[in-house]
């Protein structure tokens, strides 16, 4: 019941527990880079998993799709647990939203892991095996980047909060001015501005 309980817990005590599991998997996957590839003098841009050479490849393809899984089966737990149990409409919205992120994620990442999985199967160069994973990759990227809009698109907390901190911008305190496609400019005060923003977003 973590993720639905961080309205009553303190704000330092739920970012650790939320975040430490995610900093021990990647100390340990920094641990392993060294001593599996720690030789490799391959040079890497942009993309990271492409140090995992070897045998530690498919060791990260197969920690990867267990994550992958163990997520949706808590997931699952959490959506059982809070559906028999006494809830909140809060907490039922909130539910409802991370049912509909996590199947994004869930269809994004395990795309992904497919693409990854057929590349091990393929007798194809060493660079097409790369693009080829680079290409499968994007799918998660969008996937993970699309969070913010479910959060917007669902949550009244979320939109009200995003546009408490969009406020902050000092370029935005007194007015911002959009260019037009005719090149026309016109300048929307804060308050028709904050009131605009839901519906430039749509868009």
């Amino acid at each position: 019941m973590k993720p639905v309980r961080y309205r009553s817990m303190r704000k330092t005590c739920y970012v650790i527990t939320m975040t430490l599991p995610a900093v021990f998997y990647a100390v340990a996957v920094l641990i392993l880079v060294f001593i599996y590839n720690g030789n490799d003098n391959a040079e890497v841009i942009c993309v990271l998993v492409a140090v995992y050479r070897d045998q530690f490849d498919s060791i990260w393809g197969i920690s990867s799709t267990l994550i992958n899984f163990a997520t949706i089966c808590l997931y699952l737990i959490l959506d059982r647990t809070v559906v028999k149990g006494r809830t909140t409409i809060k907490n039922l919205e909130l539910l409802q939203t991370l049912r509909i992120i996590m199947l994004f994620l869930g269809m994004g990442h395990f795309a992904s892991l497919g693409v990854f999985a057929v590349t091990k199967f393929l007798n194809i160069s060493e660079m097409a095996m790369f693009y080829m994973r680079c290409y499968g990759g994007i799918l998660i990227n969008i996937s993970v980047a699309c969070n913010w809009l479910f959060y917007y698109w669902r949550s009244t907390e979320y939109r009200n909060e995003f546009k408490r901190q969009l406020r902050k911008f000092t370029c935005l305190k007194n007015s911002v001015t959009f260019s037009l496609s005719d090149g026309a400019h016109t300048t929307i005060h804060q308050q028709s501005f904050m009131e605009a923003v839901p519906r430039i977003l749509r868009i």
